[in-house]
């Protein structure tokens, strides 16, 4: 639900629930990582810049050894794409 009464393309404040699954809690002022569906566009783009194919499959590793993203370990260049970055 938009919160505010005159919202602008580039300003907005959405109310949003969320159904967390099953064993998961949230505390206040924690954070909760949303991945939109990146464009076949963009996904296309960015394949192009780092001459990859959509198919090409990529080990993903995490620096340290911990990561935040839930990604599993491998993916398809034009998955990790779509689901895992921002291209925004």
């Amino acid at each position: 639900v938009e919160l505010r009464q005159k919202a602008s393309p580039t300003e907005s404040t959405l109310h949003i629930e969320l159904e967390l699954p099953a064993g998961k809690t949230y505390k206040t002022a924690c954070n909760a990582l949303i991945f939109p569906l990146n464009t076949e566009a963009n996904v296309r783009r960015a394949l192009q810049v780092v001459d990859l194919p959509d198919n090409q499959l990529l080990r993903v590793v995490s620096a340290g050894g911990y990561t935040k993203l839930p990604c599993p370990e491998y993916v398809t260049a034009g998955n990790f794409f779509r689901r895992w970055v921002d291209l925004q």
